[in-house]
């Protein structure tokens, strides 16, 4: 017959449980206890907690790991997203900017001095045709050279005219096209979850690596991410550094060694300056001493 060792619940002394059993009495307190064998029979042995355990920790991790990488993916989502935006911003400034030249050329061609300036040709014409006239050219010069002005006038308004309706016609087009990028940014702005990232971070490269460490599940959140990020821009501004330093201890030892190899050539030339000197004055007493001795 097998047999279940279990404790007493007053004195906790051991008891030996037969399957069949319906009740027990302990052999040290005289308890009696009854057993509810269904509740016994459904208690988990070792190996089952154990297949219990594993179970819960796998789908934990596939849970964590799943919402990991949905997160990287928003991510990465969010990176296209941030470029076109930065595009499109780049496009209104721009349309903002051709927007404003044009309607400053269409206020220069409604003003008096933009329509004078227009019709400068037809006035020197009828100007040089009065001050021809005046010195006696005739009337017949002065007839052609109203009639001449007046033909002028007109081509000049007509240009005039088309000038200021292509203009206009620019605005409107310009304006239209503003208006339309300026929906694509609202659209973008409501798709995309741009708080997911700190403006701070919104860079290609730390989007990259943003993605790269929540996919490999380096990180499990933005956070981890970012410090991981701020981590290894920390490693490569050290490793820069040492690369700058052990560079410039390079030239700095190859100087030294360039004034090295100078100094004893200096000092041999000044040697040699010396015994070249030396030299002369020994000539110099020698020449002396031979007059001396004539």
């Amino acid at each position: 017959m097998k047999l279940t060792a279990l404790e007493c619940p007053k004195c906790n002394a051991t008891l030996e449980i037969a399957p069949e059993s319906t009740y027990v009495t302990c052999t040290y307190c005289g308890c009696r206890f009854l057993i509810d064998s269904e509740s016994e029979k459904a208690k988990p042995d070792s190996e089952d907690i154990y297949k219990m355990g594993y179970a819960f920790e796998h789908g934990r991790y596939e849970r964590q790991s799943k919402e990991c990488r949905n997160l990287a993916n928003k991510v990465k989502a969010l990176s296209g997203a941030i470029t076109d935006l930065r595009i499109k911003k780049g496009t209104l400034e721009l349309l903002s900017i051709e927007i404003s030249n044009l309607e400053t050329d269409q206020k220069r061609l409604a003003s008096i001095s933009g329509k004078v300036k227009s019709y400068k040709v037809p006035i020197y014409s009828l100007i040089v045709t009065g001050v021809l006239s005046a010195i006696g050219a005739g009337v017949g010069i002065f007839v052609l050279g109203v009639i001449a002005s007046v033909i002028l006038f007109y081509i000049m308004r007509f240009r005039r005219n088309k000038e200021q309706d292509a203009v206009s016609k620019l605005i409107q087009q310009k304006t239209e096209e503003l208006a339309q990028i300026k929906n694509e940014v609202l659209s973008i702005t409501k798709t995309y979850d741009f708080d997911l990232i700190p403006e701070k971070y919104r860079s290609k490269n730390a989007i990259e690596y943003i993605y790269e460490v929540l996919y490999n599940q380096r990180a499990m959140n933005i956070s981890q991410a970012i410090n991981l990020y701020e981590d290894d821009q920390y490693k490569k501004r050290m490793e820069r550094l040492q690369r700058e330093q052990i560079e410039l201890q390079r030239t700095q030892q190859a100087q030294n060694a360039e004034k090295s190899m100078e100094r004893p050539s200096e000092s041999s030339l000044g040697l040699g300056s010396l015994l070249k000197a030396g030299g002369l004055i020994l000539a110099a007493a020698a020449f002396i001493k031979k007059l001396d001795d004539d």
